[in-house]
């Protein structure tokens, strides 16, 4: 009702796509939906999820990067993410963020250059997190607004 009522120029959509598992169709529909109200659409992948023994209580027991994520969950995240580029198209931009946040190696990333950490949880960003995000968002939207 929002979109609808503001038909604003950039939407952006951040989601647990986990969701695309059991309706593979939820977003292009979603998408056909907002495309009368809204210019522009930006989809943000979602990020590796950190295993559980990186979570608080997992780092105050000891555990300590590198931290890999859960080859099953690492699939299921990658096919969904594929899901979502897919749906790029003249007024959709996907904004892919797995290389802010995974190493050639396999590891995911833990904190920034400032020794910050990137997550808030296992699967949230913390502030440090979505500025890395922010600044490709900010590049992406300025070139929707040439």
């Amino acid at each position: 009702a929002v979109v609808k009522r503001e038909k604003p120029d950039f939407l952006v959509l951040v989601c647990n796509w986990e969701k695309l598992r059991e309706d593979p169709d939820r977003l292009s529909l979603a998408l056909q939906e907002l495309k009368p109200y809204v210019r522009f659409v930006f989809l943000i992948t979602q990020p590796p999820v950190l295993p559980e023994i990186a979570s608080r209580e997992g780092i105050r027991s000891g555990n300590r990067p590198p931290f890999r994520e859960d080859p099953e969950e690492h699939a299921i995240r990658v096919e969904l993410n594929e899901r979502v580029k897919r749906s790029q198209r003249e007024n959709v931009t996907v904004l892919d963020i797995e290389p802010l946040f995974s190493r050639d190696s396999g590891e995911v990333r833990f904190v920034d250059d400032r020794r910050k950490q990137l997550y808030q949880d296992r699967d949230h960003l913390s502030t440090a997190g979505v500025n890395l995000v922010k600044a490709d968002l900010i590049q992406a939207i300025s070139s929707r607004s040439r």
